[in-house]
């Protein structure tokens, strides 16, 4: 093996962005080219997310509701159809019972009745919720508000330039900075996504559904999803996606 100062430059092996990396160049690049158009590109009316017929269902049944999520999935999701998975009217107020119904399903879609203010605000879960000592998600994690003023709420990387992109040092140090983020965390007394290092979070509820919690979370840059940092809960609904053809669960 060749060995010294020059042995070192020939041994050195290249090294190439990981895929997640990849993802977020390609995330900041697709802004940069929104920011610089010369031209308003064409927007349609969006097309509202299809549902399958459920007397139980209550909180995404509205047209508008439907419109607002459709425009704010990923593209690859917008054909879809909402099936409800879990409603506390139906299979009661626990995390237990949540996370039986949602074990099996990979993107989920969480409403949330917020008592005494009419809000309904949400999360946009890109992985099964599951009780684990560690954080899970990614970037396609999302918070929304449905009403009052629709709005979305996407998690951006922190990073401004490629070349803190540049060595697998920087890539394991953004690696590190993401799962500070705390996509999504599932606890057997909690679940949220987004997150501080306080030890807020975007949007938090309790173990029996009655309480949430949200605040500003770090990567979302979103205010308490219903103007008030703590609030009661009233009606959760979770919906699974599936596909519009042929009513296979999406994974």
């Amino acid at each position: 093996k060749a060995y010294g100062y020059h042995g070192y430059a020939v041994r050195k092996r290249l090294r190439f962005p990981r895929r997640h990396i990849l993802a977020q160049i390609l995330r900041m690049e697709e802004e940069k080219a929104k920011e610089t158009m010369d031209f308003e590109p064409l927007k349609r009316p969006p097309r509202p997310l299809g549902f399958v017929a459920n007397d139980e269902m209550k909180l995404g049944r509205s047209a508008q509701v439907r419109a607002s999520l459709a425009t704010w999935l990923p593209l690859s999701l917008r054909l879809t159809k909402l099936d409800l998975l879990y409603s506390t009217n139906v299979h009661g107020r626990t995390l237990e019972s949540f996370y039986y119904r949602v074990k099996k399903t990979g993107h989920t879609i969480l409403l949330c009745e917020v008592l005494n203010n009419d809000a309904v605000i949400g999360m946009f879960a890109s992985q099964h919720w599951r009780i684990s000592n560690k954080v899970y998600g990614d970037g396609e994690c999302f918070l929304f508000r449905l009403s009052p003023e629709p709005q979305c709420w996407k998690w951006k990387p922190e990073v401004t330039s490629l070349d803190e992109l540049d060595d697998e040092g920087d890539s394991a140090s953004m690696s590190n900075s993401a799962l500070s983020m705390q996509f999504m965390v599932g606890k057997e007394t909690f679940i949220s996504m987004g997150g501080n290092e306080n030890g807020s979070c975007g949007l938090r509820f309790n173990e029996d559904f009655t309480r949430g919690d949200s605040a500003p979370a770090k990567g979302f840059n979103n205010p308490p999803l219903p103007g008030v940092s703590n609030f009661q809960v009233g009606a959760v609904e979770v919906y699974q996606l599936v596909s519009s053809i042929d009513g296979k669960t999406i994974e």
